[in-house]
């Protein structure tokens, strides 16, 4: 009977850790899958901020880059060749195109205020820094870069229609007609000197002419 006795609570222990170790061995198998299920999740993510830390480092540098080019521009400039000038002053127009295009006219002037420093006999740099002065209501300066602009390039279309839309907006009229009309004689198909020429004439009244203008802007 004690034999039995023992017999019976032996059985008990062993059916009781076998349920242990059972437990246990499950509760490995899900702890190593969730391991495996959030490890690539883990890695993932961390080669995305590597690559975003990437990306931000090249940023940085085309940035420090730019800096760099900017500051040896008017120390190297004449150990530049035609086509490099010409590259590096396209390339500085678009950045002030952007900034403008941006909302950024500060920026923009930044720009063009540096490339007329080192490239003073480039008139697209006064076109487009005139341009921003006009879009701030400066149109005494845009005036004068336009100038710059014309003295530089006496067939420059553009130049002429945006110093005599400067002048419709302080209203000299006749000046304003005077440059107009010289950048059609220029660019016949120019249209936008047409509206504003039409603008010139029925502010001076002459409303014949101002509709004969209206049209060839159409």
């Amino acid at each position: 009977m004690k034999k039995n006795f023992f017999s019976g609570w032996t059985a008990v222990l062993i059916s009781t850790a076998a349920i242990f170790i059972f437990l246990f061995a499950v509760q490995q198998l899900v702890e190593n899958f969730n391991s495996e299920s959030v490890s690539p999740s883990n890695n993932f993510s961390q080669g995305a901020t590597h690559d975003s830390k990437i990306e931000e480092k090249k940023g940085i540098e085309g940035s420090k880059k730019l800096s760099e080019l900017t500051e040896n521009i008017a120390k190297n400039s004449q150990n530049l060749s035609d086509e490099e000038k010409r590259a590096l002053v396209e390339e500085k127009l678009a950045e002030g195109e952007v900034s403008v295009s941006e909302g950024d006219m500060q920026a923009a002037l930044k720009t063009y205020n540096e490339l007329a420093e080192f490239y003073p006999n480039e008139e697209k740099i006064y076109q487009n820094r005139g341009d921003v002065y006009q879009s701030m209501k400066n149109y005494s300066r845009a005036i004068e870069d336009y100038d710059t602009a014309i003295q530089l390039n006496s067939d420059f279309a553009i130049a002429y229609c945006s110093r005599g839309a400067s002048y419709i907006k302080i209203g000299n009229y006749e000046q304003a007609i005077a440059d107009l009309t010289k950048a059609v004689e220029l660019k016949p198909d120019y249209k936008e000197a047409y509206k504003n020429l039409s603008i010139c004439y029925r502010a001076t009244g002459n409303a014949e002419k101002a509709d004969f203008f209206l049209e060839k802007s159409k």
